[in-house]
């Protein structure tokens, strides 16, 4: 097996011989061009002050020349308002120079506003720096003349321009790429992605799928997650870009909304088939899976053909490989970082990033041999590249498509042609008088092929569903409903018996601690174990009819969710194709000059990703909207205007920007107090305030990980300056020869290039080692070369005044994160996922109240605008929290950075919260997705919603109950209860409510209008909200258990 260092080094020379090397050449290009700018003789006498040239570097370091042109303008433009908000700031501290104690309470107040712009994200860092930067310089500059010097803004200003001009220039010249084309590339990556998932998840509904596939399907999962917020960092890139191109940026908004619904339907049937993936799999062999492969194979032939013609269309070939994208790996690693703790799903994650190609391989392997299944082995030309290339050169729509696709519709001829049982029939697609020379033969025919073939297939699932629902095979012999039963006694109820614990229970780790038996000290009247291995449960012997009806509900309840949501989600998905393809198809075939600013300014109406602009609309109004009640909003008083100001005062990002003001401020002050101000100017500390902007983070874990890049950084940076100047000293008739400083910079600059765009997490080391270097050099040669000061500090003594530099920002920073209102990681970890966990709280008794309003079991069905606004409520609210949870996952690593032997910290248990919130606000979006603002029929209105009110009820009151306790548990770090309100009512309810569902349905049937009911749409929506809203107190059951974990239980905590 090759050494672990030899591979790293032959994946570096293979990047290096890449077309991905590309942008580290540009950048690398764009920093050897500022120095060779510098040490040119003309060039420097074009200042006034040389020493502000040292400006230039940070613009040519974080101006971002080697990303797309889109994403490079939008860099340079956020830099020059920063630069310009601090040119303001600027000239006011110059001004106050005669007031060294105002400079310093308005320099607080200036940093204090740039923090909060910083802490909202790595996409505000270059403006919010750049103002503090030059805030600092007018205190810095007037102190040192003595007054305000118009020139030194002058010249400071023409600095950072010369370094945006020079970022500018090389991005737009040499090999540029446009963000639109990369956003093209983009979304036919994540087509393909969804092409591949989608053949896996069909043969995972089929149970024909093999180890290797599953692991496959098991990475998609996270690649279309991650593919998200790839698309969306791209589509923002883009409104900043001025194209020539068919497509408007109101087209790629509504491309981007449709994948992102595919990606949703398609995560919709691969978390059911999680689920219940090898769960009573007997009854859906015999009644459901004969004739569903025959019909399967053609539906799956139509939607790879589709998905081709698409991508075709959107005229974008795929990325090489595509999770070694520039800035892929971060969203990536979001979704990696929450990945199941299972081992033997573990096993199926890559965990190195060397690995990445042969994941791709595999992936790409995977995907051709799922084209030639369907009948299609032409995937790739190449075989390198991304997973499935449907944009072959050798594939057009003219040609293996369009037999595929005439194929497939002469199969589904035999068949007899339906409409689709789970939605109208789509829309037809409009006329399109720019196609001249396309076949209209051939034009579409794919898609109509794909609709024909899915409605046939549902059609014959809807036929067995209501075979098998008639004959009563799913709910035996028992035709009276559970929820009429009575209640067991107390004593059935609550009758404990001793359980041992078994070996297979040690070794497989199951957390019995919850419910062992601790005697008297356990503070709660229950009968002790036994034993110290033995723990106990509540039991109640079940008769023979109880056992076998329950495990026929259980069977039943898996099988049908199988099958209901995988019609239901499908029917999404198909949809959202159609839409798409004729969105890619039917879009202006003429290319045309598209500014996207404009576009995306007045664009006329809001599109789904975006997280809307209405205020947000609290429970007591959209229940009183939804009700039909009048509504008026509590005005509040100035005594609680006052308090919520004080409360954000004293919010996380209030404090943070507070401690980073204080510290630059204390910093400054070693220059505004007279004593210290010789030996500041004569140490040139100006550099620290750059450090000290860089390591102050919102918590504690971040700041540890900082410093520690931040010292490996500098350290190097200032290291290799020195060596240069030293090796290159009084050479070729230079003091420091210039020639042999550039050479040996270009290598230099292109591994920590490469680190800044490969490998974001060392962006902090990357900015820190490449600006020390050029600020090093920059200054000595402007003192040395151009000044001719022959006094001026040695290269050893430059460095050790940077390092002393250096140390003291460390040591401010250190301070006011370790004594100073100290945020660690884990505190702000736990405070945000309480506040999401209410957040779910909220929704989840929004979605109930829509259900009711939708679905009325007492009073009239609500108005349709009501159900309308409050449905775009909960849009809104499920992309606050989807935000929220991927905010979330970086903080996991940065508090398992954190110190605390004592307490080691439970990622494990973390991420399994994480993950199962996961799972909870998408089984909730399927249910909001299954209501729709459509109406429900009155005949299951009557039949089935009004007869099973009672479980909804009992649902609704126990999910907000247990959202209430594990919210509750988390933010207060309080232990539950042995028996908790999700583990008590879960256990019978779902049987319960299957049988009671099937019951019904059973003997509705019986009619020819009950018979036609349960095989429409309708049906299948009311059925889906029903299982994805049953479903949630399992979940919650997983969180309660782990808060157990976590912070204990009750009885064990009382003295």
């Amino acid at each position: 097996m090759p050494n672990p260092s030899v591979k790293k080094l032959s994946a570096f020379a293979h990047f290096t011989l890449s077309r991905r090397s590309i942008p580290v050449f540009k950048a690398v290009l764009g920093y050897i061009l500022g120095f060779v700018l510098i040490f040119l003789r003309k060039f420097d006498a074009l200042s006034k002050f040389p020493a502000t040239l040292t400006a230039i570097t940070i613009v040519l370091i974080a101006g971002g020349t080697g990303k797309a042109v889109g994403a490079c303008v939008q860099s340079i433009a956020l830099a020059m308002v920063g630069i310009g908000c601090g040119s303001v700031c600027f000239i006011i501290l110059a001004k106050l120079v005669h007031a060294p104690v105002a400079q310093g309470f308005v320099f607080f107040a200036f940093v204090y506003v740039f923090a909060l712009i910083k802490a909202r994200g790595l996409k505000w860092f270059a403006l919010a720096l750049l103002a503090i930067l030059m805030s600092f310089n007018g205190i810095y500059t007037s102190i040192l003349v003595g007054k305000f010097e118009p020139a030194y803004l002058e010249e400071y200003i023409k600095a950072y321009c010369w370094g945006g001009a020079i970022v500018l220039t090389v991005n737009v010249l040499v090999f540029p790429i446009s963000s639109e084309r990369e956003l093209r590339r983009t979304l036919v990556v994540s087509l393909e992605h969804i092409s591949t998932f989608s053949h896996l998840l069909a043969k995972g509904y089929t149970l024909t799928m093999t180890e290797e596939e599953r692991s496959v399907r098991d990475q998609l999962a996270q690649s279309i997650r991650a593919d998200f917020g790839f698309l969306s960092q791209k589509i923002e890139e883009t409104s900043v870009e001025i194209n020539y191109s068919r497509f408007s940026m109101n087209d790629y908004q509504d491309f981007v909304a449709r994948t992102r619904a595919m990606q949703l339907a398609l995560i919709t049937v691969y978390s059911s088939q999680v689920n219940v993936e090898k769960k009573d799999l007997d009854l859906f062999k015999t009644e459901f899976l004969p004739s569903t492969i025959r019909s399967f194979t053609h539906f799956r032939r139509a939607i790879e053909t589709t998905m081709r013609e698409t991508c075709v269309a959107l005229g974008g070939q795929p990325l090489d490989i595509s999770s070694t994208q520039p800035g892929y790996a971060e969203f990536m690693d979001l979704e990696e970082r929450i990945g199941t703790d299972d081992p033997k799903q573990l096993s199926r994650q890559t965990t190195g990033t060397g690995d990445v190609e042969s994941v791709d391989a595999r992936l790409n392997s995977v995907a051709q041999r799922l084209a030639e299944e369907v009948g299609d082995g032409s995937s790739t030309a190449g075989g390198t590249g991304s997973v499935h290339t449907p944009t072959a050169a050798t594939t057009t729509p003219g040609s293996a498509n369009r037999e595929s696709a005439v194929d497939a519709d002469e199969d589904g001829e035999k068949e007899k042609e339906v409409q689709s049982p789970t939605s109208p029939s789509s829309p037809a697609a409009p006329n399109d008088t720019q196609q001249g020379t396309r076949s209209s033969t051939s034009t579409g025919i794919c898609v109509r092929t794909l609709r024909r073939l899915f409605n046939n297939f549902s059609a014959d699932q809807h036929k067995i569903l209501t075979k098998v629902i008639v004959s009563g095979k799913m709910h035996g012999e028992d035709d009276s409903l559970r929820q009429n039963d009575p209640l067991p006694s107390l004593s059935d109820m609550y009758q404990y018996r001793v359980v041992p614990v078994t070996d297979s229970d040690a070794k497989s780790g199951k957390s019995i601690r919850r419910r062992r038996g601790h005697g008297d000290e356990s503070g709660y009247d229950t009968p002790a174990a036994k034993n110290g291995e033995a723990f106990y449960e509540i039991y109640r012997e079940k008769t023979h009819h109880e056992k076998k009806s329950a495990e026929m509900a259980t069977a039943s309840h898996h099988s049908l969710t199988r099958v209901y949501s995988f019609l239901f989600a499908m029917e999404q998905f198909v949809g959202e194709l159609e839409q798409l393809y004729k969105a890619t198809r039917w879009c202006a075939s003429k290319r045309r000059l598209h500014i996207h600013l404009f576009e995306s300014l007045h664009r006329p109406h809001h599109k789904s990703l975006e997280i809307g602009t209405e205020d947000e609309m609290g429970v007591p109004e959209a229940v009183a909207l939804l009700e039909h009640k009048p509504y008026t909003r509590p005005k509040k008083t100035i005594w609680q205007r006052w308090e919520q100001l004080e409360l954000w005062f004293r919010s996380p990002n209030s404090i943070f920007a507070a401690k980073t003001a204080a510290a630059v401020t204390i910093y400054a002050v070693l220059i505004l107090h007279p004593v210290p101000r010789p030996w500041f100017i004569s140490f040139g500390l100006t550099g620290g305030a750059l450090t000290i902007v860089t390591a102050l983070t919102p918590t504690l874990g971040q700041s540890l990980l900082t410093f520690i890049l931040q010292i490996l950084g500098s350290g190097f940076g200032y290291i290799w300056a020195v060596i240069l100047l030293y090796i290159f000293r009084d050479v070729g008739g230079y003091r420091y020869n210039p020639y042999g400083i550039i050479a040996l910079l270009v290598p230099y600059a292109f591994g920590f290039m490469y680190m800044l765009y490969e490998k974001p997490q060392f962006f902090v080391a990357a900015l820190l080692a490449l600006n020390g270097t050029g600020t090093v050099l920059i200054v000595e040669w402007i003192n040395v070369e151009y000044l001719h000061n022959v006094h001026y500090d040695s290269p050893i003594l430059r460095m050790g005044k940077a390092f002393t530099t250096l140390g003291i920002a460390l040591g401010l920073v250190a301070t006011f994160q370790l004594f100073i209102l100290r945020n660690p990681a884990r505190r702000t970890l736990r405070k945000r996922i309480g506040a999401m966990l209410f957040g779910q709280l909220s929704y989840a008794t929004l979605l109930q109240a829509y259900g009711r309003a939708a679905m009325p079991t007492e009073t009239d069905r609500a108005p349709d605008v009501a159900l309308r606004r409050v449905e775009r409520e909960l849009r809104h609210r499920e992309l606050k929290l989807q935000a929220e949870l991927i905010d979330l996952r970086p903080l996991v690593a940065f508090a398992a950075a954190e110190p605390q032997p004592d307490r080691p910290f439970r990622a494990d248990i973390i991420n399994s919260v994480l993950r199962t919130s996961q799972v909870i606000l998408d089984r909730l979006r399927e249910s909001r997705t299954a209501v729709g603002t459509k109406p429900i029929p009155d005949v299951l209105l009557n039949n089935f919603t009004k007869k099973l009110a009672p479980y909804r009820r009992r649902n609704t009151q126990v999910i907000q109950l247990a959202f209430f306790l594990v919210a509750s548990s988390v933010l207060s770090k309080s232990a539950l209860p042995k028996e908790t309100p999700a583990e008590l009512a879960q256990a019978g309810q779902v049987a319960h409510l299957m049988h009671d569902i099937l019951v019904l349905a059973s003997q509705y049937a019986q009619t020819e209008e009950g018979l036609e009911t349960i095989r429409s749409g309708e049906f299948t929506r009311y059925f889906h909200f029903i299982m994805c809203i049953s479903s949630i107190l399992e979940h919650l059951k997983t969180i309660e258990e782990s808060c157990k974990d976590l912070f204990g239980v009750l009885e064990d905590k009382l003295l």
